[in-house]
């Protein structure tokens, strides 16, 4: 499930927190389903609820900060959550553990488009699409975009934690 893996990797890059404490951030797959997209073709789509933990988040990364790369992913990479009857492309949950450390929790639907191709030799291979604006990038593209490495101010520019 690739979003799920560019979004872990997203938290990780973007956070000096999770970047020095990996073992605070759990991303879990919580339940999904598989939707074939016609009779004609083999390909399909995945659908699954993935589960963002954080632990003792409060005092390492602002709510504002974590709230704006979820909003930026969700735009770029599940647009349509973004029109549904709600528009509430996610939900989250906050736990205080003690006086001290709070538990946050973010669960957010995704989906991602699966095409099914040959290869050379005739293995069926699945291949998982990223939705970037319609554009279909390379994982490492849409990282490297989304926290502005190349200091053109992308849209992650602002969330220099």
């Amino acid at each position: 499930m690739k979003k799920s893996d560019l979004l872990k990797n997203l938290l990780l890059q973007k956070f000096a927190y999770l970047q020095q404490s990996p073992e605070k951030l759990d991303l879990i797959v919580t339940g999904g389903t598989v939707r074939q997209i016609d009779d004609n073709n083999t390909n399909f789509v995945i659908s699954y609820s993935v589960l963002i933990a954080i632990d003792d988040y409060s005092t390492h990364i602002s709510l504002d900060d974590l709230f704006l790369l979820l909003n930026d992913f969700v735009h770029e990479q599940q647009h349509d959550l973004l029109h549904e009857k709600n528009n509430e492309p996610y939900q989250f949950e906050i736990n205080q553990l003690d006086d001290d450390r709070a538990l946050m929790m973010v669960r957010i639907d995704l989906s991602e488009i699966v095409l099914v191709t040959n290869d050379e030799n005739g293995n069926r291979v699945a291949e998982h699409q990223l939705e970037t604006s319609g554009v279909i990038q390379s994982e490492t593209d849409y990282i490297s975009k989304l926290i502005d490495i190349t200091g053109d101010g992308g849209p992650f520019a602002r969330l220099d934690k």
